[in-house]
């Protein structure tokens, strides 16, 4: 945009608007009366909003855009109470008279704990297509703004916007922000050598408060997407700093703005809107969103460090359940003061993993809870998410070399580009849960592609296959069965219902006969329910469910009286592991424990979780 919409922006007469019915957050209005300093406070706010939003709508596909993490609910709400409501082109005189108050007004009050500032003044453009002038711009409240431009973007009508002024250079606030837009998008992509060279070329024409924080923020970064919270005793970080760990380092720098912070706003008079105001205003932005993705990336850590330590003390029974509620906290933290249009490449690289780990505990708990239609829908779900994220990050070359190609040499051509270790790691679990949900759910799948299916499946879950197959000609194995307890409620139901109130996914499934048990998979194939063999394994999984629950016990039953020999493991709650010998064989038979421990691992994801605590520094 250029810097005549700039000026647009200045001219707008907010003074003028204060008149209008627009509620101030106050406890009375005649507490203030005509206050200057209010007056101008408010009309700074007013018009960062709106340069921040429109910079948003120059630089963005609007459809991708979020508002607040109450969108979907602002929207429909929206859509029902005002199915009819003209979007493109507002009426302000039929917005503002009685008959539309009165309609507005419930809606308003339904948000009033939801949306911080809910009843602020806040411009609107009057028509979707142009941008904020003086004549296309009135006032309503905050979340009228939300329910009006949250419909805007979903239905497209604010599509032209980056056709019309995203050519245009934004609204420059500073005379740094082109330096700094730079900068974080090669943070965003995780060019950290570009965002070095960067800063080592172009610093001294940098915002100097802020030189030394980009600094530590291209090596601190550069660890992270490497897992260097993860390393050492502690996490130590050598290459960072050997008495602190990268959790720290975050840590510090974190207090280090918010002091940044707190002392600027000490310092702060009332202004006039000029330049120096506006870089002012601009440095508490880029301040305020710093210190929120700090905060966003310092609970990231300490919950991937809690992971880490339920590793160590237990690589092979490692639940990700457990951290729903962990998950489900960080992905609702406020990213807000993220929307300015220098922040949002690092608002992006956020979401991208806050949404691939909540996506993943999803996925594993529904797998593990046997949910069909929503197992489905969040791995693809986090699919969608990788590859956005694996599009908008450059190739990291591996490093595991014996010794250093320099960058001119011909032999770089063989030197492998690989993803940062924290993608790696996603992408590599993502696979190994779809290649459990093919496993679990292959009869399902068979019905649904035929004989069609066979093909697609065999290249999700080569590993669990080939190795039980290979087990059973190496051991002489009868029977290998997958069974599901289909009565037991739950274990994760509550979490299950939490994630069903935020993400609106299918309700927990119920089965309509009243078998208890079930076989859902079995090698060479799987025996009929009738048969007695398969009576036989259901009900030794059902005698036996308490000691199997926790998955750490292997049930045995076999003497040499007996004509067969059983061994049972839950691999999930719901879901027993079973095998099945004719003949008499020991309990603590060395190919049999093994197998069952490696298939165990594989399944529950305990390999990759290992990740966690041998990564490599």
């Amino acid at each position: 945009m250029s810097m005549e919409n700039s000026s647009n922006l200045h001219d707008l007469d907010l003074d003028n608007k204060q008149g209008s019915n627009v509620t101030l957050p106050s406890t009375s209005a005649e507490d203030y009366g005509n206050d200057p300093m209010l007056e101008q406070q408010w009309a700074m706010k007013a018009f960062q909003h709106a340069e921040t939003y429109f910079n948003l709508l120059c630089a963005v596909d609007p459809k991708q855009l979020r508002l607040s993490r109450h969108d979907d609910q602002i929207y429909s709400r929206f859509r029902e109470l005002f199915p009819d409501f003209k979007i493109d082109v507002l009426d302000e005189n039929k917005i503002k008279s009685n008959e539309e108050k009165q309609l507005w007004r419930p809606f308003c009050e339904e948000f009033r704990d939801l949306i911080d500032e809910y009843n602020y003044g806040t411009l609107v453009r009057t028509d979707s297509k142009g941008e904020y002038t003086n004549e296309n711009t009135f006032l309503v409240v905050r979340i009228q703004f939300y329910a009006i431009e949250i419909a805007r973007n979903r239905e497209g009508y604010n599509d032209s916007i980056r056709h019309l002024y995203g050519s245009k250079k934004f609204i420059r606030m500073t005379k740094w922000d082109n330096l700094h837009e730079r900068y974080f998008n090669y943070l965003a992509i995780l060019s950290f050598d570009k965002a070095k060279e960067l800063l080592e070329k172009d610093g001294n024409k940098m915002n100097s408060d802020f030189l030394q924080y980009f600094v530590m923020l291209v090596q601190y970064e550069r660890t992270y997407h490497n897992f260097g919270f993860v390393v050492g005793p502690k996490g130590n970080l050598s290459i960072i700093r050997k008495d602190k760990s990268l959790l720290q380092c975050y840590s510090d720098l974190h207090m280090s703005l918010i002091e940044l912070q707190s002392n600027s706003k000490q310092n702060n008079t009332t202004q006039s809107m000029t330049d120096d105001t506006k870089e002012t205003n601009y440095i508490q932005q880029l301040t305020a969103g710093l210190i929120t993705f700090l905060n966003v990336r310092t609970n990231l850590m300490k919950l991937y460090e809690q992971i880490s330590s339920a590793v160590k003390r237990n690589e092979h029974n490692v639940r990700l359940e457990n951290y729903i509620d962990e998950i489900t906290h960080i992905s609702q933290i406020d990213m807000s003061p993220l929307n300015i249009s220098v922040l949002s490449p690092i608002l992006q690289l956020l979401k991208h993993e806050t949404d691939c780990l909540l996506l993943l505990i999803q996925s594993y708990v529904f797998i593990a809870d046997y949910q069909y239609m929503n197992g489905i829908s969040t791995l693809h779900n986090m699919h969608c998410v990788l590859k956005e994220w694996h599009d908008n990050i450059e190739n990291q070359q591996n490093t595991n070399h014996r010794f250093i190609l320099s960058s001119t040499s011909p032999l770089n051509f063989f030197k492998s580009p690989t993803k940062p270790a924290l993608y790696t790691f996603y992408s590599k679990f993502h696979e190994l849960l779809v290649a459990k949900f093919t496993f679990y759910f292959n009869d399902i799948l068979y019905e649904y592609g035929g004989v069609e299916a066979k093909t697609p499946m065999g290249k999700t879950n080569p590993e669990f296959t080939a190795r039980i197959a290979q087990f059973y000609r190496r051991s002489n194995v009868e029977w290998i069965t997958l069974i599901l307890h289909k009565t037991k409620q739950p274990i994760y139901s509550s979490q299950i219902d939490q994630l069903a109130d935020y993400h609106l996914i299918q309700p927990v499934t119920s089965f309509n006969d009243n078998k208890p048990y079930q076989i859902i998979f079995g090698y060479p194939h799987k025996p009929n329910s009738t048969d007695e063999i398969a009576q036989q394994m259901i009900t030794k999984a059902l005698i036996n469910h308490e000691m199997l629950t926790s998955g750490e016990k292997i049930f045995y039953s076999g003497d040499t009286n007996q004509t067969k020999t059983y061994f049972l493991q839950n691999i999930d709650p719901r879901i027993t592991l079973t095998l099945v010998f004719a003949s008499h064989r020991q309990e603590r038979d060395t190919t049999i424990i093994n197998f069952l421990n490696e298939l165990l691992d594989l399944l529950r994801g305990s390999r990759l979780l290992l990740y966690f605590k041998n990564a490599a520094k």
